[in-house]
């Protein structure tokens, strides 16, 4: 019996060793990761020329205490001062390769589905890239992981893990969950769709306890978000909408006024008589918050339940 017992932990030890968790120590590598895109990367010292391709990156791994030689950026946003000085390889939706390459990274770290076209050019130069997505409370605390062991500072990491479980649980808690639907259509200016699970609102509204009318559509079965349709809303008929869109400020309403809401049903739905239609920034929702999540969730707490509902 004792060698039998023997014998499947060290099968189960086996199992375990074989998985590539968030970040760890693996076969003399400094750090080997499982990226959001599914690919392992190996990084056999600590990085020290690293690249962020997105502000949200680069605020995560500032505040575990690592450092980077460059960054992509976001027109519109200010930089901060960790960042000021830095160099620059454009845009986060249109990096500079040749800027890029020519910095000698030895770490690029991208949004997993917006920056994987540099997958190619990056593996030809011999640049180790991650992808990593930050759609998700989970993405966020897993980015912060991440980070912290490529920076040589876990404990950091633990830290900011804690802090943002204590205001997540700050935020959920002061308000009565009630099991309202919800959809969530997002707008371009030339297209609408729907968001679907693990994008940053149904994320957040899912924490909140509310219901997503439209759960069993999945991006990942499709490879983007499914196009909207106002017999499927009707149909539906959720308790909340929310709007989220990427133009500019203070143009949201534009892209839905004609393509939504001069619609003869879309004033017969239930959440646009009970005044439960929604607009959610983009700095919280459609950009990914970061370490700012509970605030995007608190945001959503105070729209659906009001400010110091208990």
């Amino acid at each position: 019996m004792k060698r039998s017992v023997f014998l499947i932990l060290a099968a189960l030890a086996i199992i375990i060793s074989g998985c590539v968790p968030a970040g760890q120590k693996e076969g003399g590598a400094f750090l080997t990761v499982q990226d959001s895109a599914g690919q392992t990367v190996r990084l056999d010292k600590k990085p020290s020329r690293v690249v962020l391709l997105t502000p949200s990156l680069a605020e995560i791994y500032h505040a575990v205490g690592g450092d980077f030689i460059a960054m992509a950026g976001t027109p519109g946003t200010a930089l901060p001062d960790y960042a000021k000085g830095k160099q620059s390889v454009g845009w986060s939706y249109q990096v500079d390769m040749e800027a890029l390459v020519s910095l000698k990274p030895d770490l690029v770290v991208g949004l997993n589905g917006l920056n994987n076209y540099l997958s190619q050019g990056l593996a030809q130069n011999h640049v180790p890239f991650l992808l990593l997505s930050l759609s998700t409370y989970n993405d966020v605390k897993r980015a912060v992981r991440i980070f912290s062991a490529a920076a040589e500072n876990t404990e950091a990491g633990k830290s900011i893990i804690e802090d943002l479980d204590r205001r997540m649980k700050q935020y959920i808690d002061r308000v009565q969950k009630k099991p309202y639907s919800f959809a969530v259509i997002h707008g371009t200016g030339k297209s609408l769709t729907i968001e679907t699970k693990g994008s940053i609102a149904c994320d957040a509204a899912e924490r909140l306890g509310m219901v997503n009318v439209f759960d069993g559509l999945s991006m990942k079965d499709i490879g983007h978000m499914p196009p909207f349709s106002m017999e499927q809303l009707a149909v539906k008929d959720p308790d909340i909408i929310f709007l989220t869109t990427m133009v500019r400020p203070g143009q949201e309403a534009e892209v839905f006024t004609a393509s939504v809401m001069a619609q003869p049903a879309w004033n017969e739905l239930r959440a646009v008589k009970n005044n439960r239609v929604y607009f959610l920034p983009q700095d919280r929702f459609l950009k990914s918050p970061g370490v700012h999540y509970p605030e995007a969730v608190q945001f959503m707490a105070d729209k659906v339940y009001g400010r110091g509902d208990a």
